[in-house]
């Protein structure tokens, strides 16, 4: 069952809480105090309503002329087939069901009355209206409810007045005490018993019954004789739902924009079974929200979303995978933050039109503050069967497709990719892609390559990592070092047998050279190398990179997030910060961590978002985030005190106890203090 759904800012060495939906019951404690490292003191505990509180309505327009509206448990689409309504009713549904809501005929006195058909919908202080010439059709927008309203400003006769909607909808109706109703399974619409209201407020019941395969709203011709224009008639449809814990949210992603000081998190959300929805909240540096809206609220399906920031137009690019479609494509959207409100744009085809399906995107940014930047969005593409080739995309910082369609790195036939993988930024020169290929050695491995701002490939693609009988697999490629070409990349690695553990490998890559590659699992030396890590995410502030990932201990706990913060000492990779736990005392499943850099606009901050999954299944998955502080430089080891306690100093001139090593001003050695 979820939790209460409040989010939380709480504490634990290094690690602040950024809550971002429903996270668990509340949980102060600290992981194990590192050697030789000062911790900061813990931020203030935060609460913050969750999206699946918030007392609105989303509407969009995704580019293809369509209206769409998102309340809490329902989504409606208007466009010129008129008005539907879909239920929210969860995972357990099978798929969305539509609900038509516009006539197909009106009557007076027995007689048609024309109107007009194809009308666009327009948008009024939450109230959507279709003019169809004889009358409006209007709809009241509520959280949890859709008031449907037919104004009639004149009736060229007399006589009875009848609204015909068709019965387009797989729930079963019946007639109830209170109006009608559609059931299913999951859930059931109901739909209220219409009133007939004119200009001076006298009201008459319009008896609403399903006949024929329609609903018909009848306004008595007495009432009507004596009605004072404009009629109002009034049904109002909403829900019932069986399953109360339907808000599942999974698959997070998020990056930071310096210039508004904001982070924009996203993650599935999912509608029916077969309809995920995309959600984006942009939240402050501390985690209180300031907007949020849907990238997709439509019936299709988008999943596994991922964002990067552009520095120059202070825009979030936001990409996932379409599933609901044959073939399966790679769309995206551009994100605005404007004050407190989010501008999303137009749809992006970013896949192109070839056939085959494209696959699980990742976006990198660029955070160059000024100039013609662009994002880089890599993708996979099937070609026939198991052929899969990567490619990328570059898209400007205000939303334009370059080139002529996707780039794709050469391979052959028998090469099977999976997995791209994009820098979050190419800090202001190239990206890094990284991915999963089979291998001729009976394994994968992974394989890199990098693209500058203008699409060109600086390092063609080359094998990373590989060897017999071994699955290198996920890689996930951080931003650079700052003013170098330097990127992590850390990945699973585990044998080609059954039952084979995973651990966390990291590689660091200078251009096309691999300078180090180390086990991560090892050098961390925590206790657990014989449990599982795997799901490793990494990025780099500019100075250290920080690589989260999961952990289970056996096959009975639930797995939890770790996080190990690295530095480079010349080409060797070392730990600043080992194995700290991300919410220490959770108790619940937590996976999927996502790290995204905070650097600040003059340079690195030590600081990282890690935004992560709460719950393994359907329909209770939450989204959890934790800001944590890096620290700067690298560990240090003390060779020589200054006064022989640990060996004498290399030319023999010990100082005395809490000094240097003698010199010629002061035989005692020199004493160096620091102030304010």
């Amino acid at each position: 069952m979820k939790s209460s759904n409040l989010l939380r800012l709480a504490a634990v060495p290094a690690v602040a809480f950024l809550a971002l939906a429903t996270c668990a019951p509340d949980a102060r404690s600290a992981s194990e105090p590192l050697a030789a490292v000062e911790t900061q003191p813990a931020p203030q505990q935060l609460e913050i309503r969750p999206v699946s509180d918030d007392a609105r309505v989303y509407l969009d327009r995704p580019g293809d002329g369509t209206l769409w509206a998102r309340g809490r448990r329902w989504k409606a689409s208007f466009d010129e087939n008129g008005a539907t309504y879909f239920a929210g009713f969860g995972a357990r549904q099978p798929r969305s069901l539509p609900h038509a809501l516009s006539p197909d005929r009106v009557t007076i006195g027995g007689e048609p009355l024309d109107f007009a058909r194809a009308v666009p919908a327009e948008v009024s202080a939450g109230r959507v209206e279709l003019d169809r010439g004889a009358f409006v059709e209007a709809y009241e927008l509520g959280v949890d409810s859709i008031e449907q309203l037919f104004v009639f400003g004149s009736l060229p006769r007399s006589g009875d007045l009848v609204v015909h909607i068709p019965v387009a909808s797989e729930l079963d109706g019946v007639e109830t005490d209170a109006g009608l109703e559609f059931r299913g399974e999951n859930g059931r619409v109901t739909y209220s018993r219409a009133v007939a209201i004119d200009a001076r407020g006298r009201r008459s019941a319009a008896p609403t019954r399903l006949v024929d395969g329609e609903i018909r709203i009848t306004v008595d011709a007495g009432f009507l004789a004596h009605a004072v224009l404009p009629l109002v008639i009034d049904p109002v449809v909403s829900q019932f739902w069986l399953d109360p814990f339907t808000n599942d949210t999974f698959d997070p992603d998020m990056a930071w924009d310096p210039f508004h000081q904001a982070w924009l998190a996203v993650y599935a959300e999912t509608f029916s079974a077969t309809d995920i929805d995309v959600f984006a909240k942009l939240t402050s540096a501390t985690g209180v929200t300031i907007s949020s809206g849907y990238v997709d609220a439509t019936t299709t399906s988008w999943t596994r979303p991922r964002v990067a920031n552009n520095g120059a137009s202070h825009k979030f690019l936001v990409v996932a995978e379409r599933t609901s479609s044959t073939p399966k494509a790679v769309l995206g959207r551009i994100v605005t933050p404007n004050g407190t409100i989010l501008t999303i744009d137009p749809l992006l085809n970013i896949g192109g039109p070839a056939a085959g399906d494209k696959m699980t995107p990742d976006v990198g940014g660029d955070p160059s503050p000024s100039g013609s930047t662009h994002f880089c969005v890599g993708f996979l593409h099937t070609i026939t069967g198991s052929e899969r080739e990567v490619g990328y995309t570059r898209v400007s910082g205000a939303g334009v497709l370059q080139g002529a369609g996707p780039t794709y790195f050469a391979h052959t036939a028998f090469e099977v990719s999976t997995g791209p993988s994009v820098s979050r930024s190419n800090g202001g020169g190239s990206w890094m892609l990284a991915w999963t290929q089979l291998n001729s050695l009976g394994g994968t491995g992974v394989h890199a390559a990098s693209v500058d701002g203008t699409g060109s490939v600086t390092n063609a693609p080359f094998t990373l990592t590989g060897s017999f009988n071994m699955l290198d697999e996920a890689p996930s490629v951080s931003s650079p070092l700052a003013n170098s070409s330097r990127y992590a990349v850390a990945f699973t690695r585990r044998g080609n047998t059954q039952g084979s553990t995973r651990d966390i490998f990291v590689s660091v890559v200078d251009g096309g050279t691999n300078l180090q590659t180390v086990n991560l699992t090892a050098l961390e030396n925590s206790g657990q190398q014989a449990a599982n890590q795997s799901e490793p995410s990494v990025d780099s502030d500019g100075q250290h990179f920080l690589v989260s990932y999961t952990e289970r201990v056996g096959t009975v706990l639930n797995p939890e997030c770790y996080a190990s913060d690295l530095h480079l000492a010349g080409n060797q990779i070392g730990l600043s910060q080992s194995h700290v736990q991300l919410h220490p005392g959770l108790g619940l499943y937590q996976a999927v961590s996502q790290v995204a850099a905070m650097p600040a606009l003059g340079g690195g901050s030590q600081r990282y978002g890690v935004i992560y999954q709460v719950g393994s299944t359907s329909p209770s998955r939450d989204i959890s985030a934790v800001l944590f502080d890096g620290f700067e430089g690298g560990t240090t080891s003390p060779f020589c005190a200054g006064d022989g306690s640990i060996g004498n100093c290399p030319c023999g001139n010990n100082g005395i106890n809490g000094r240097g090593c003698g010199n010629s001003a002061n035989l005692n050695g020199a004493l160096l203090s620091a102030l304010g």
